[in-house]
């Protein structure tokens, strides 16, 4: 990234940095000419220091594979950022931000205070600098969510938002925006029309990338069994996460169709990079299949909730952001 900042949000989801609408503000203006703007965000349970080194390493990695296709003779990606920038998003979204606190054994106890607060984080907080990139910016660049887990709430709250403040942001529902959702920790059916993030696929030129696996353990087992439990859900509620099972038939009705791709090993931008539907999703079991340790054969992963730093990954992002 050109320029990268890392902004602090509190537990009200307000932004801790007094300097960063100026610092933004001197980043989108002259000399700099900005491109395109990636705003990540983390999940739940993930420490000051854990996101800092996580968006570390996803950034570098994410550049050096767009560096490499830059590179190819005839690239066929055309929309390769020229001077990007990153925002990335720390929220506390654990009980403590201290690795070693005891208190943070109590953590399973906070899902639901977490999945509120990833919600207000993107209200409010998300909301203001994308508002803030918009109004400073010459020529609004373009603009790339990327989420992972209850980082997806963060960002698809703040995309909602647009519509919901409808008079803030004028003709905010025709911005060009990308959304990348790494397993959203979500319900199935909470993009469909009418549900709580409903009205980002009644945004015209708004597209969307949904990974989903069979074996993120995480969201195909102990997210159905959180949700069982939350006496607030009505009846007949989904139950099953995005990232673990994928859209409902009718999420894929509201975008007009979907391009389904399957990610194996070797998975290159190219198929990503064809789909000319709103809605793509990214199976990633046979490549969760394939690495039965995670990050490597010294740490056995059942999970693979997290087992998103993958060049497969990347490349699946690329052809889909940049095409």
């Amino acid at each position: 990234m050109s320029h990268y900042f890392t902004i602090p949000i509190n537990t009200d989801g307000i932004v801790a940095d007094l300097n960063v609408a100026q610092n933004l503000k001197n980043a989108l203006n002259s000399p700099f000419s900005v491109t395109d703007a990636f705003i990540y965000s983390h999940g739940w349970w993930t420490s000051a220091t854990s996101a800092l080194s996580d968006y570390n390493q996803f950034s570098v990695e994410l550049s050096a594979v767009i560096a490499r296709i830059a590179a190819l003779p005839n690239p066929v990606l055309t929309l390769l950022p020229g001077s990007p920038l990153g925002v990335a998003v720390h929220w506390p979204s654990m009980i403590s931000d201290d690795d070693q606190s005891w208190i943070n054994k109590l953590e399973p106890l906070s899902f639901y205070t977490m999945a509120q607060r990833a919600d207000q984080v993107g209200k409010n907080a998300v909301y203001s600098l994308l508002r803030l990139l918009i109004e400073e910016s010459p020529n609004i660049p373009r603009l790339h969510f990327l989420g992972h887990s209850f980082g997806c709430r963060v960002v698809c709250s703040a995309i909602q938002e647009i519509l919901d403040d409808s008079d803030t942001i004028p003709n905010g529902k025709d911005l060009n925006i990308n959304v990348v959702l790494l397993e959203a920790a979500f319900d199935q059916n909470d993009l469909e029309q009418g549900e709580v993030y409903g009205g980002l696929c009644g945004m015209p030129n708004l597209r969307l990338l949904a990974t989903f696996s069979a074996l993120d353990q995480a969201l195909t087992r102990d997210y159905p069994l959180s949700q069982d439990i939350n006496i607030f859900k009505g009846p007949g509620s989904s139950n099953a996460a995005l990232g673990g099972l994928g859209p409902t038939p009718k999420m894929i009705s509201d975008f007009g169709g979907v391009t389904a791709l399957t990610i194996n090993p070797g998975f290159n931008h190219l198929a990503s990079a064809a789909p000319t539907t709103r809605l793509v999703t990214a199976d990633l079991t046979p490549l969760h299949e394939s690495r039965p340790n995670y990050p490597d054969a010294s740490h056995p992963n059942p999970d693979h909730h997290s087992d998103i730093f993958l060049p497969e990954i990347y490349e699946l992002i690329c052809g889909f952001l940049f095409k």
